[in-house]
């Protein structure tokens, strides 16, 4: 995995603040892309590159886990 990629609708504030938070950089907007009974919304596209994902991580592990031991991440596949 190199990157992941998420898309929220521009008027959701919570859920933008929280990807930002994670790391996840705008990288677009699709303009009236989603329809909603007050007219047609934006759409923003984030996405999140694993290097950026480890420089974020050493910040984020507290905030996420204080409480416990955050999970461990590995490269090795499942068989």
């Amino acid at each position: 995995m190199q990157r992941l990629h998420g898309s929220l609708i521009s008027g959701n504030g919570a859920s933008y603040r929280l990807n930002r938070f994670l790391g996840y950089v705008e990288e677009g907007r699709r303009r009236k892309h989603c329809v909603h009974p007050d007219g047609y919304n934006d759409v923003i596209a984030l996405g999140l590159l694993v290097d950026e994902f480890r420089e974020q991580r050493p910040s984020m592990k507290p905030k996420l886990y204080w409480h416990q031991a955050a999970p461990e991440i590995t490269t090795a596949a499942r068989s």
